[in-house]
């Protein structure tokens, strides 16, 4: 097995209204600690999960979102079915404290059904959170997204490369291979994404 023996780079003390040109013109991964402490979302979910949702649904729109969910014995992981004719996990529409509702439920179950929503546009979704939960990004125009689910593996795809994640409640961990491995990441070529996204 290839063993890539690579840390990636730690900055301290980010402030989210004054990210550095260095950080923002990086071409290696970055992980910037403690970039948005201050962040009232982040101050909530410290307190607990119920805190942290208690803040977002303020923001609420009301308007149903795309989720992603799947049987417990997918244990999490978003992927294709057994034949790779299709996926192991079902699109469903639902409100915002409908998700949140089935979080609650699972988070007792010992195996819980997977459910996750990803890259949900918030100035859409969640109106005026950004007032208070936001970087300053002098001359950019980001798309800023928010996932929200419980605890879920996904496969390796392609994102954009000028990329800010931002962990504000729970845990998450990324694997990231170096562009030499490109012809090591086999792509499918039917174009069936569970996504949209390459992977």
């Amino acid at each position: 097995m290839l063993e890539i023996n690579r840390q990636v780079r730690e900055v301290t003390g980010c402030r989210p209204d004054s990210l550095s040109d260095d950080i923002l013109n990086s071409k290696e991964p970055l992980v910037l600690r403690g970039l948005t402490t201050d962040w009232p979302l982040v101050k909530a979910a410290v307190q607990s999960s119920e805190q942290a949702e208690s803040y977002i649904l303020q923001y609420d729109s009301g308007q149903q979102l795309t989720a992603y969910r799947g049987e417990p014995e997918i244990d999490g992981r978003v992927f294709y079915n057994d034949d790779l004719t299709g996926f192991n996990f079902d699109r469903i529409r639902l409100p915002l404290t409908e998700v949140f509702e089935n979080l609650r439920q699972y988070s007792s179950q010992a195996q819980p059904p997977s459910l996750y929503v990803g890259s949900t546009m918030v100035d859409n979704w969640l109106p005026g959170f950004r007032d208070n939960n936001d970087l300053v990004l002098e001359g950019h125009d980001p798309l800023v997204s928010i996932w929200i689910g419980n605890r879920s593996r996904i496969a390796a795809h392609y994102d954009f490369p000028t990329n800010i994640a931002c962990s504000v409640a729970g845990r998450r961990r990324f694997t990231l291979f170096p562009p030499e491995q490109l012809e090591n990441l086999v792509c499918r070529p039917d174009r069936l994404y569970p996504s949209g996204a390459v992977y």
